[in-house]
């Protein structure tokens, strides 16, 4: 291809807005692997008195060339001591390293329950502070938007050959009104996403279709005038019963142990996810029409003309780890796969993600160890300075364990619709979406959104929900002359409240 040919391609290129910290090693880093506790505890004090809590924070918070804050390293070493100390001088559990783990993952995976206990109360106030924070620019945010109505439709599609006909769609009706938000929804996976806004070690809720079911479901979100506070309410309008969601409670009403306890359980007997968005090399290229002059793909898409993207470059990576798993767990999960496959009325193993010890061809499988490979353990040693730092990133140092993992890699391709015509401002569907973020596929949807779009407003948009399962997103029949009745954000009388399990 010619460079004149070339230039009217119209390429636009983006990159991830990652304001990954810093990373250094600091002095901690290298304590760590001293094996006395007491000196660390001294460096970590002489840091505390002399820092002040934002300085502290940010320390703390440094990563090494493998992405490993200290408060990974006291966890990865299995020293719950150093962890305790680094948990009450303030350091973050939901910071995820190069391989996308965080402190609370390396917990799971060693199966020790105190320290897993320890950082998933940590991270659930994490998760409580983060969204509280982010409550007052919110409700700023809806205050200064316009009153309006809009649906949302979602189509789901998957790779699998003859699958996607077993897939759904849904129709959000989505009404915004001051600082209130209404969402009338047909699937009930999307009340249990919400229940678990992020599962408990901090993913993304699964997307099966064994948990789809049809209903009449409401949410009501409002960011409360008084105070700076968000309360969710899910309603069942065929069981005409409703249920408070509200992962932010008070410092006081922290959960009980009897449901902790339950939760940790959960947390040692289910496998490690994590799915993301490759975007390091993703861009945008402007879909073309026509044999001999190329021209540009403008269309309408709901009566509002939009321009057509390939997306192209994006892949969907998906990691899960299984070393802490079991046997007789593993057997379970494979049973659980089989349920799926005859629920798709499919036999083929190779489809879908294994969790066996048997790995498929398009997966790849990490058994990386830097010391001992002992059998019937796969607990840590403490290895030297020098040998930890005497690794490349990909063959990142592991503290002599074993671990077992399922990595599968697929390019993503996607095309989206940018409107310049449609009456909301892509900032004010971010500003939207961080309400709706307890709400589970919104929140993907958010992600696709932060990246830097084209211009306009995305009226269509392909994008991934799982590893296998992505949604075309239809933006449609949008009002600004809604006329609102107050009652409309409120639970309607004969309710009946019940709890969440």
């Amino acid at each position: 291809m010619d460079q004149k040919s070339e230039s009217k391609r119209m390429i636009l290129k983006y990159k991830f807005n990652n304001s990954s910290l810093t990373a250094c090693p600091n002095e901690l880093h290298q304590t760590i692997f001293s094996s006395d506790i007491n000196e660390f505890n001294k460096t970590l004090t002489k840091l505390t008195k002399s820092l002040n809590k934002t300085e502290l924070e940010e320390k703390l918070a440094q990563k090494d060339q493998y992405g490993n804050t200290v408060l990974h390293l006291t966890v990865m070493s299995g020293n719950l001591e150093a962890t305790k100390l680094l948990l009450a001088a303030g350091s973050r559990v939901k910071i995820r390293n190069e391989q996308f783990w965080t402190p609370l993952h390396e917990a799971i995976s060693l199966g020790n329950k105190e320290m897993v206990k320890i950082l998933y109360k940590k991270f659930l106030k994490e998760v409580k502070n983060e969204f509280e924070n982010s409550v007052p620019m919110i409700k700023i945010s809806l205050k200064e938007m316009l009153d309006f109505y809009v649906e949302i439709k979602w189509d789901f599609e998957t790779w699998i050959p003859f699958v996607s006909r077993f897939l759904p769609s849904d129709v959000c009706k989505l009404y915004k009104y001051g600082t209130k938000i209404r969402i009338d929804t047909t699937l009930e996976d999307v009340a249990r996403a919400a229940q678990n806004s992020e599962n408990s070690s901090g993913e993304q809720s699964s997307f099966s279709p064994l948990n789809w079911k049809r209903g009449d479901l409401t949410f009501i979100i409002d960011i409360q005038q008084e105070k700076n506070k968000s309360s969710i309410v899910f309603l069942d309008n065929n069981k005409k019963t409703f249920m408070r969601i509200d992962p932010r409670k008070s410092e006081e009403q922290e959960m009980d142990e009897e449901t902790l306890d339950k939760e940790i359980e959960f947390l040692l007997t289910t496998e490690i996810a994590h799915v993301k968005l490759d975007t390091s090399k993703a861009e945008f290229e402007v879909n073309e029409t026509g044999w001999l002059s190329k021209k540009p793909k403008i269309d309408y898409v709901n009566g509002y003309l939009s321009t057509f993207y390939d997306i192209k470059n994006l892949y969907v990576v998906s990691k899960v780890r299984f070393e802490h798993l079991s046997p007789e767990e593993l057997k379970k999960k494979e049973m659980e796969h089989k349920k799926f496959l005859e629920y798709l009325g499919g036999k083929s193993q190779e489809q879908v993600f294994e969790f066996s010890n048997d790995l498929k061809k398009n997966s790849t499988e990490s058994l990386v160890s830097d010391g001992s490979k002992a059998e019937g353990t796969n607990q840590p040693r403490l290895i030297t300075w020098d040998e930890y730092m005497n690794h490349s990133v990909e063959n990142f140092p592991t503290f002599g364990r074993k671990l077992k993992l399922k990595e599968n890699r697929k390019e993503f391709r996607a095309q989206i619709a940018m409107s310049e015509e449609f009456p909301l401002e892509v900032t004010e569907l971010n500003n939207l979406l961080e309400a709706l973020a307890p709400l589970g596929k919104f929140r993907r949807l958010k992600e696709f959104i932060d990246l830097k779009l084209p211009t306009g407003f995305p009226v269509k948009i392909d994008i991934p929900i799982v590893a296998t399962v992505s949604a075309k997103v239809c933006f449609q029949n949008f009002k600004r002359d809604f006329k609102f009745d107050p009652n409309f954000f409120s639970i309607p009388q004969g309710y009946e409240q019940i709890q969440i399990e």
